[in-house]
């Protein structure tokens, strides 16, 4: 045994996970080391470094296209990551439906990576990338797809200036499994509700009745700033058709903006409760 493995050996590395195994959760896969997270969204990007310790430091955001970003900002995100190691999540052209009966045979979040045909049936179209997330109790899933060739772009234009992909994700579609996912291990499942999640200028609206996801709109780029009148329209149709005393809950990427405030104002006499947490989007992202 070399010098180098014997320390790893020593130093238990040699039985953590490696950063790019997409198998771990992230903090097992980053455990000690320095990364970048990035959120790219339509016409704007921001990004957060998160320490060996796990906390997030160093804030930043910018206007305008990804690539002339990345070009002005590219050293600056170097010191804030080790090994170039960058964390992506990607709020523009997407698609996210409410399926159902799709394949939940085991090794099949794995075969979606390697032949997503397999498990999305005659929704599969080569140029998209997918992602899902099945309801426990039904027969329901959530099916995130994604343009193949924006993803690529981003990948492509990271390894170019040095960086190294953990993983590229949804920014909208994580916050939304993980406040489901949090609701079946509290037991919330079976209780009626209208979810309407905003992430970055996109939304999604989901409707659970009797513990079944009965309904869902979601729309990526779609608005800017604090104006509440695009979110409404999606979610107008599921609030009326959820019934009088129907819980409505809103959750945003970070506490306290404009438009969280703006859209709390208006439904809080509906009922409506914001379960945003300070940094929701970089948690949710850091964390899983």
């Amino acid at each position: 045994m070399n010098s180098d493995a014997l320390r790893q050996v020593l130093t238990f590395q040699a039985f953590r996970p490696e950063p790019d195994d997409p198998s771990t959760v992230l903090p097992q896969r980053m455990a000690g080391k320095r990364f970048l997270c990035l959120s790219i969204s339509k016409n704007r990007v921001t990004w957060r470094g998160v320490d060996r310790k796990g906390r997030l430091v160093s804030v930043g955001q910018a206007e305008g296209e990804f690539q002339e970003i990345l070009t002005q900002n590219a050293e600056d995100w170097m010191g804030l990551c080790e090994a170039g190691w960058v964390n992506v999540s990607i709020n523009n052209r997407f698609v996210i439906t409410l399926e159902s009966n799709l394949s939940r045979k085991p090794g099949s979040e794995a075969l979606l990576r390697t032949n997503p045909r397999a498990v999305v049936g005659a929704k599969y179209d080569r140029s998209k990338r997918y992602a899902v997330y099945h309801n426990p109790e039904t027969s329901a899933s959530l099916l995130l797809s994604c343009e193949d060739s924006l993803i690529r772009s981003v990948e492509d234009a990271l390894a170019a200036s040095g960086f190294r992909v953990l993983r590229v994700t949804c920014g909208l579609f994580a916050m939304v499994e993980d406040y489901l996912r949090r609701q079946h291990q509290v037991g919330g499942t079976k209780r009626d509700f209208v979810l309407i999640a905003c992430c970055e200028g996109s939304a999604c609206v989901l409707s659970q009745k009797k513990g079944q996801w009965s309904e869902l709109r979601a729309r990526g780029g779609f608005f800017t700033g604090a104006d509440t009148e695009p979110v409404m329209a999606i979610s107008a149709p599921l609030i009326n058709g959820s019934g009088p005393g129907v819980p409505i809950v809103l959750l945003h990427e970070h506490s306290g903006t404009a438009l969280a405030s703006a859209l709390y104002t208006r439904l809080e006499p509906h009922g409506a409760v914001d379960v945003t947490q300070s940094d929701h989007l970089w948690m949710v992202l850091t964390q899983n």
